[in-house]
């Protein structure tokens, strides 16, 4: 039996690969803020930038870190780089010491950069200029990439596209958004593009990375691309309800953004859209898993069937009602 630590093991990616490891007959290890007390494996309670909190781990086989602020908003924009480069390399020491694999979820983000012009398809191959990256969340976690690689040399990277599916108990973004259409609160989507992936589907995919993937490589993880007003479409039909009736254009859209950041800084309160997310959902971006699929046996199951688990999920939560 192999034990595995999961940073970040109460998060909506964390829960998944917790449960998986145990279902395969291996031991969890869950280290994150919070805590898991009706999970039938050992939780840490702490920080992964707190030097006490991996003392209390003990010992593991292998290490998966999935610990980051992932909005794309934070009051304090250092934090980023304090928690996802700082925690991330402080998870490939860790790994190094205990003679283990580390395997890092980063994000697709760090594929896009403002000098796209035109269609393109991102398989993960080419990585744009540091300088070029939209935002501090993806300049963090390039920074994470650069600094495990560095400390660690039985690293792999896997990078997500936006998780989707049940489980998601705090709403991350994609699940936010996808509530919000199915709620019928939300009057309109910009003009642009997303990629949606099963939270399972790249749980299973970054543990078969823990064994499969290869020293210093890193995968894709993408899903299906949608034009997000088809994916609003696409959610509405399932909720039951009539879609959101605006398309905005990603000028106004950006403006907006813009505006709601600018309030942020004095409510405190997360807006509804930042100005980097506004400019990576208007790149004229494909994605393509092919490496994945090859490699970790990786497969993206129909938006359909995330969807309508998500939709459940959040019924049965009490998160939307109908």
């Amino acid at each position: 039996m192999s034990r595995i630590l999961v940073t970040g093991g109460a998060g909506f990616l964390g829960r998944h690969l917790c449960r998986l490891i145990h279902a395969r007959g291996d031991e969890p290890v869950s280290l994150d803020l919070r805590a898991q007390e009706d999970a039938p494996w050992y939780s840490v309670i702490g920080s992964v930038i707190d030097p006490k909190s991996w003392e209390t781990v003990g010992r593991v086989d292998g290490v998966i870190h999935t610990a980051a602020l992932t909005d794309l908003w934070q009051k304090k924009p250092s934090a980023y780089d304090q928690i996802n480069r700082g925690g991330a390399e402080m998870a490939a020491l860790f790994a190094k010491e205990q003679g283990a694999r580390l395997v890092l979820v980063s994000s697709y983000t760090v594929l896009m950069g403002r000098g796209i012009r035109g269609e393109q398809v991102i398989d993960g191959v080419s990585l744009p200029p540091p300088l070029d990256l939209i935002g501090p969340y993806p300049k963090s976690k390039r920074a994470a990439e650069q600094g495990v690689l560095s400390a660690h040399s039985e690293t792999v990277i896997v990078r997500p596209t936006a998780l989707i599916g049940p489980g998601d108990h705090r709403l991350t973004p994609p699940m936010r958004m996808t509530r919000d259409i199915a709620a019928g609160s939300l009057p309109g989507v910009m003009r642009g593009r997303i990629n949606l992936v099963d939270v399972e589907d790249v749980a299973a995919a970054t543990l078969a990375a823990l064994v499969a993937g290869d020293a210093g490589a890193s995968y894709l993880l993408s899903g299906h691309d949608y034009q997000l007003k088809d994916y609003a479409d696409l959610v509405a039909s399932l909720a039951h309800i009539d879609p959101p009736g605006l398309e905005v254009p990603p000028v106004v859209a950006q403006l907006a953004a813009q505006a709601e950041t600018f309030t942020a800084r004095f409510t405190g309160q997360r807006p509804q859209a930042v100005p980097s997310g506004v400019t990576l959902a208007s790149l004229p971006v494909r994605f393509d898993a092919r490496a994945a699929r090859e490699v970790l046996g990786f497969e993206a199951r129909p938006t359909e069937e995330s969807v309508g688990r998500a939709l459940e999920f959040l019924r049965q939560e009490g998160l939307l009602e109908g």
